[in-house]
């Protein structure tokens, strides 16, 4: 059997408590629950933002908490993509250069071709020039997500990627998500509060304070593209 992507064992911080949990390559794992119940205190260890202050966690093999500061950084930037809440993107910089940034801090020079086909990838092609503040709102999105993958990731971690987008928008994020897990085998950890969010993940793993309170596959995952085909039909 092959090692898992993700190894929790008994991880503490923050509001996450004791936490055991093992992720495999490819998975596409929904947390799940309510505010305060340890599921962004937990992504933010996933995405190496933050250290356990108990606990382990192993990224591919590395112990994230023995990780020096360097390494942390390192490990954080080309092997994990993360988008947490807003796209939180550099307004005075055009969606092209905002996807160039983790190129930057990886060590090399500005690879515009790889940024263009990240662009490309999350359904973006002409607006690069653009700067933010110019775009949708959901092709903020879509640039915050190809900024998170331009690294070729091992893991995504999503903290309710959908959030604050009116709901056709938000199926066009979940449906971009499930075909970067179905079709490029990217992990991807996604936290909601929305069971029917949860839902397009082929896992659910769900939180109740600070410890994992149940975890189940997914027998009939929904498909976010077929939902909004039905939507867009409905609405014809």
């Amino acid at each position: 059997m092959d090692a898992p992507l993700l190894a929790l064992d008994g991880l503490v911080c923050g509001a996450a408590d004791g936490v055991d949990l093992r992720i495999a390559r490819g998975e596409m794992v929904a947390l799940l629950g309510p505010p305060a119940s340890g599921k962004t205190a937990l992504l933010r260890v996933l995405a190496c933002l933050d250290k356990p202050t108990a606990g382990r966690y192993a990224l591919d093999g590395v112990d994230v908490g023995a990780c020096t500061d360097d390494a942390l950084a390192r490990l954080r930037n080309r092997r994990v993509g993360s988008i947490f809440g807003s796209p939180r993107l550099i307004d005075r910089l055009s969606a092209q250069l905002n996807v160039e940034t983790p190129l930057e801090y990886g060590g090399g020079r500005r690879y515009k071709v790889r940024a263009r086909d990240a662009l490309a990838l999350v359904g973006l092609g002409a607006p690069v020039r653009m700067r933010p503040p110019a775009l949708s709102p959901l092709d903020r999105h879509r640039v915050a997500i190809a900024r998170a993958i331009v690294m070729n990731p091992a893991l995504l971690v999503a903290d309710e990627p959908h959030a604050g987008l009116r709901e056709r928008d938000a199926l066009e994020v979940l449906a971009l998500l499930q075909r970067l897990n179905t079709r490029r085998g990217l992990t991807i950890v996604l936290a909601t509060p929305d069971l029917s969010v949860a839902d397009y993940c082929g896992r659910v793993v769900a939180f109740a304070g600070g410890r994992v309170a149940g975890d189940r596959a997914v027998r009939d995952r929904r498909v976010a593209a077929a939902d909004l085909r039905h939507l867009e039909e409905a609405a014809a």
